[in-house]
């Protein structure tokens, strides 16, 4: 296991802040930990690539996600879809009433003989 040190915001209060890994798809709390509030930054032992995050326990939205020497900020980004178009419900009608004439005309030859 590798003792890794990483930094955080000083205005985050420390009290809110843990280290956490990744393990089997779940977020655990990395223990124990030291932190070094002079210095804004948190330290503890990782076994070697792990996925490691350092976290504000009080905010959901922002994660910074690191290994040993890289961090990474990652950030939720939600899709919107748009409303279906009438482009579909106007190429059915025109179908419709290509039908209708193509009826019409066999029945109106139909009659003539």
């Amino acid at each position: 296991m590798a003792a890794t040190i990483l930094h955080y915001p000083c205005s985050i209060p420390n009290s809110d802040i843990a280290p956490f890994i990744l393990r089997n798809g779940t977020w655990q709390e990395i223990t124990p930990f030291t932190l070094n509030v002079a210095a804004c930054t948190v330290e503890f032992a990782v076994p070697s690539d792990p996925v490691i995050a350092l976290l504000n326990t009080n905010v959901i939205s922002t994660i910074n996600t690191t290994t040993a020497t890289t961090t990474i900020q990652t950030s939720t980004t939600v899709s919107v879809t748009s409303a279906p178009t009438n482009t579909g419900m106007i190429f059915d009608i025109l179908i419709i009433i290509i039908i209708i004439i193509a009826v019409a005309l066999f029945l109106y030859f139909r009659q003539r003989k």
